[in-house]
C-alpha cells in the first residue's frame, strides 16, 4: 500500500501534465441533455417521497382523488428541487472548481453555461409553483416557501451556523406540508415534529462527518464553526426527540393496529444504524467521488483508476486531511504562478509604496499559513479585529432573529391555511392577518374597499323584487303577522307580504319570509326579513370548528339525526375577541357574560328573548343558551341613541361603513324577527328591525361572509333556498362543518 505522501506526490504531478482545471473541462463530455439531467439531480428526488410519506402516515391515500393530488405535489417539489440544485450550482460554481468530488458538475465543468443553468432554474421553479397551484392554492404558496427558503439558503443562510442546517430541515418540513396540504389533511403535530427532528438528524450526521473528515471545507462556509462535540450533541438530542416523536404518533393514532406500534422498534434501529455509519469510516466520501471521476482524468498509473485512492480509506484521518491540504495549496500556486508578471515599473512603484505594520503582520500570517500547508498541516484560523468581529456577531444575531421570526410567520400562516375549513382562501389569509397583529390594517382596507365601492344615491328603481319562500301566505288558523309597510311607492308586488316557506307545523308554516326595499335614498337595495313564530319552533346555537375559540366542537353543523325536524339556520355574532361579549352553549361558559350587552337567550322551556344582559357573568339553571354581541340597536321599538357612535359597534368597521349587515330581534308577541341586507350601516339596520315590528333588536354578524340565513322547503332540510340571493355562501352551508357558531330552528317536538 502506497502512503499518503506518495499518493499526493502522484496527484500532484497529474495536475501538472493537466496543467489547468480548464484542460480538464474541455476534455469532459459536453452532450446538453446528459448536462442537463445530471445537472437536476434526479437521483435527490427520493428526499420528496416525504410529501407522499405524510399523507399515508395520516392513512389518506385510500381517498378518492388523493393519490392524484399527492402525486402532483410530488411532482412539483421535484421540480423545485431541481431548480435550487441548479441556482446553487451557479453560486458555487468557482468553489466546486477546487473540490474533487464537486469539480466535475455540469456547472463547475464548463458543460451547462450559468445563463442557461439559470434560465433552466427559473422555468423549473415556475413550472413547480404551477403544479403545486393546480393542485391546491394553498400548496403554491407553500412552494412559495419552499423556493424563497432555498434562495435564501443560497445565498445568505448556509454562512450562518446552524442557520443552515435549521434551512435544510426547514426544506424536509415543507415537503411534509405540501403532502398534507394536497391529500386535504389536518397536519398532526407529532407528525411534524417527526419529520423535523429526523431533518435535523440527518442534517447534523452529515455535517458531523464532513467535520471529522476535512471534507467540503473550502464550499461550507459554516462547517468551521462546529466543533464534533456540538455536533454529537445536536445528533442524540435530534435522535431523542424523533422517538418521543414516534412513539405518541404511533401510540395515539386512531387505527389502533399492533403493528403500527411496533413498527417504534425498527424505527430506532435505523436510527442506530444510520449513527454507526456516521463513526464507520473517515475516508468513505473518497469511495463515492471515484465513481464520479471520468476516465479522462490523467492518473498517474494504469489499472483501475480509483484503486490508489480506495486504498486510502484506511489511512488515518490526519494523513486524509494533509492529503486533501496539499492538493488545495498546490491548486492555489498554480493559479499564483499563471497570474501575469508584473512590469519593472510595478514591481518598482511597489517597492516605494511604504508598507503599514498591519500588512506586514498580514503578510506574515499568510506566509506562515501557506508554509503551514505546504507542510501538510491544516492552517489555523485567525480572528479579525474586534470591529470585524463584533460587527460579524450583531450581523449573525440580526440573521437568526430574522430567520426565526420568518419561520414563525410562515408556519403559522401554512398551518392556518392547511387547517380544515369551509371558508374560501382569501378570507381565510384575511383573519389570519386580522389574528395576528394585523387587524388594523384590514379594518382600513376594508374601510377604503367598501367605502369606495358603496352604492351612490338614486338611480333607477327596481321593477321586480326576487322570489323568496313558496308563496302567497295561507293561513288556516293561527297567527300571522301584519305585511311590513312599503317605504318606497309606488309599492312593488308582494313588497312587503310574508310567504311561507315549508312544512306546516299545528296548521301553519312557523318561519315566514319577505323582501322589501328600506331606503328611498337607495331604490336598488333590497332587506330581507324572517319571522320565526315562538310557539311553533326551537332555537339551538351550536359552537362552530373555531368561534368561539377552543370550542373543541368536531361536529359544527346540524346534527345529522336533528335535520328532520330542521326549518332554517342562520348566522350569529362577532367573533368574541371583537365583540367582548359572553358565550354560554350546551352547559359550557365559553366566554363570561358582561351585563349591558345585548344578548340573544333561549331558555329551557323552548322561549327567547332579546335583551340588555343583566345576570351577572354566569346564566341561571333556566338558561339553554346565550349570545352575545355589541349593544342593543333597538330598545322599546325606538333605535339606540348610541347608533352615532361608532366606538361601540365593532373595531373592524364601526358603524357607518355600508356593507352586508344582519341582526335579530323580538316583536311585541315575543317572536323572532331576522333581518340582512347588503349596503347597511347600524342604523339603517335597525331601521329595518324596526320597520319590521322588532321592539328590541341586535346587531350579529357583518360582511358577505358571514351572513347567512337559510331555510327548507321539505322536511329532511330538503330544498334549501336563500334568504337573499345576493348572500354569497352556500344554501346548504351548516349542513357540514363550518368555522363560525350559528343558531339552527327547529319544530316544536323536534
Amino acid at each position: 500500500m502506497q502512503t499518503a505522501e506518495a499518493i499526493t506526490e502522484a496527484h500532484l504531478r497529474a495536475g501538472a501534465r493537466a496543467r489547468s482545471l480548464e484542460e480538464v473541462r474541455a476534455r469532459a463530455s459536453t452532450s446538453a441533455p446528459g448536462a442537463v439531467a445530471r445537472a437536476c439531480r434526479p437521483r435527490q428526488w427520493m428526499k420528496n417521497a416525504v410529501v407522499v410519506a405524510a399523507p399515508a402516515a395520516a392513512g389518506a391515500l385510500s381517498r378518492s382523488g388523493t393519490v392524484r393530488d399527492v402525486c402532483g405535489a410530488f411532482v412539483a417539489f421535484c421540480l423545485l428541487s431541481s431548480a435550487a440544485h441548479l441556482f446553487n450550482d451557479v453560486r458555487d460554481r468557482e468553489q466546486d472548481g477546487l473540490y474533487l468530488r464537486n469539480r466535475f458538475r455540469p456547472t463547475a465543468a464548463g458543460q451547462l453555461s450559468p445563463t442557461r443553468a439559470l434560465w433552466l432554474a427559473g422555468a423549473l421553479a415556475l413550472a413547480g409553483i404551477g403544479v403545486s397551484g393546480l393542485v391546491r392554492p394553498e400548496l403554491a404558496a407553500i412552494a412559495l416557501g419552499y423556493v424563497a427558503l432555498n434562495v435564501s439558503h443560497s445565498l445568505w443562510l448556509r454562512r450562518i451556523a446552524v442557520a443552515d442546517m435549521a434551512a435544510v430541515a426547514g426544506g424536509y418540513l415543507l415537503r411534509a406540508l405540501g403532502g398534507d396540504v394536497a391529500a386535504r389533511v389536518t397536519p398532526s403535530a407529532s407528525f411534524l415534529v417527526l419529520v423535523s427532528a429526523c431533518a435535523l438528524f440527518l442534517v447534523a450526521g452529515r455535517r458531523y462527518g464532513e467535520l471529522v473528515e476535512h471534507y467540503a471545507r473550502e464550499t461550507r462556509f459554516a462547517l468551521h464553526r462546529y466543533s464534533p462535540r456540538v455536533l454529537r450533541w445536536v445528533l442524540v438530542s435530534s435522535a431523542a426527540l424523533a422517538c418521543l416523536a414516534y412513539a405518541r404518533w404511533a401510540f395515539d393514532s386512531p387505527q389502533l393496529v399492533s403493528w403500527l406500534d411496533l413498527s417504534l422498534l425498527p424505527f430506532m434501529v435505523w436510527l442506530l444504524r444510520y449513527g454507526t455509519l456516521l463513526a464507520g469510516g473517515p475516508a468513505s466520501h473518497l469511495r463515492t467521488s471515484c465513481s464520479r471521476i471520468p476516465s479522462s482524468w490523467p492518473w498517474p498509473s494504469s489499472g483501475p483508476r480509483c484503486s490508489r485512492l480506495a486504498s486510502m480509506a484506511q489511512l488515518s484521518r490526519e494523513q486524509i486531511a494533509r492529503y486533501e491540504e496539499r492538493i488545495l495549496a498546490y491548486e492555489r500556486v498554480e493559479s499564483a504562478r499563471r497570474r501575469p508578471a508584473r512590469t519593472a515599473g510595478e514591481r518598482r512603484r511597489s517597492a516605494q509604496r511604504p508598507t503599514p505594520a498591519g500588512r506586514a503582520q498580514r503578510t506574515t500570517r499568510a506566509g506562515r499559513a501557506q508554509r503551514a500547508t505546504l507542510a501538510g498541516r491544516p492552517a489555523q484560523r485567525r480572528g479579525s479585529s474586534s470591529g470585524q468581529w463584533t460587527r460579524g456577531r450583531v450581523r449573525r444575531i440580526v440573521a437568526m432573529t430574522y430567520l426565526t421570526l420568518v419561520a414563525i410567520v410562515f408556519l403559522s400562516f401554512t398551518l392556518a391555511m392547511s387547517a380544515p375549513s369551509n371558508t374560501p382562501f382569501g378570507v381565510r389569509a384575511v383573519e389570519w392577518l386580522r389574528n395576528n397583529g394585523a387587524a388594523w390594517l384590514v379594518s382600513d382596507v376594508e374601510s377604503i374597499y367598501y367605502s369606495w365601492t358603496a352604492p351612490s344615491t338614486g338611480g333607477p328603481s327596481l321593477k321586480r323584487l326576487p322570489k323568496v319562500g313558496g308563496g302567497r301566505l295561507q293561513i288556516a288558523a293561527g297567527y300571522r303577522p301584519p305585511p311590513i309597510a312599503p317605504v318606497i311607492h309606488p309599492a312593488l308586488r308582494g313588497e312587503g307580504v310574508w310567504h311561507a316557506t315549508g312544512p306546516l307545523v299545528k296548521g301553519s308554516p312557523p318561519v315566514l319570509v319577505t323582501t322589501y326595499r328600506p331606503e328611498p335614498a337607495y331604490p336598488q337595495m333590497i332587506a330581507g326579513v324572517a319571522w320565526l313564530d315562538r310557539s311553533r319552533v326551537r332555537l339551538a346555537l351550536y359552537p362552530g370548528r373555531y368561534e368561539p375559540p377552543n370550542s373543541g366542537n368536531a361536529l359544527a353543523e346540524v346534527p345529522p339525526q336533528l335535520r328532520g325536524r330542521l326549518l332554517a339556520t342562520f348566522n350569529s355574532g362577532f367573533k368574541l375577541e371583537d365583540d367582548g361579549g359572553g358565550f354560554d352553549a350546551f352547559g359550557r361558559l365559553y366566554a363570561p357574560l358582561k351585563d349591558g350587552q345585548a344578548t340573544l337567550v333561549g331558555f329551557r322551556d323552548g322561549s327567547v328573548d332579546v335583551r340588555a344582559w343583566t345576570g351577572g357573568p354566569k346564566p341561571g339553571p333556566n338558561v339553554l343558551f346565550a349570545r352575545q354581541n355589541l349593544p342593543l340597536v333597538v330598545e322599546g321599538g325606538r333605535l339606540n341613541p348610541s347608533l352615532s357612535n361608532g366606538a361601540l359597534w365593532g373595531a373592524t368597521l364601526g358603524n357607518a361603513v355600508r356593507v352586508w349587515r344582519s341582526g335579530v330581534g323580538v316583536d311585541r308577541r315575543g317572536d323572532l324577527i331576522y333581518a340582512a341586507a347588503d349596503w347597511q350601516t347600524a342604523q339603517s339596520l335597525a331601521q329595518i328591525l324596526q320597520r319590521a315590528g322588532a321592539v328590541r333588536a341586535m346587531e350579529l354578524d357583518i360582511n358577505s361572509e358571514w351572513v347567512t340565513f337559510n331555510f327548507y322547503g321539505a322536511w329532511g332540510a330538503g330544498r334549501a333556498q336563500k334568504l337573499l340571493p345576493g348572500m354569497t355562501r352556500p344554501a346548504n352551508r351548516y349542513l357540514s362543518p363550518d368555522d363560525r357558531d350559528f343558531f339552527a330552528v327547529y319544530a316544536q317536538g323536534g
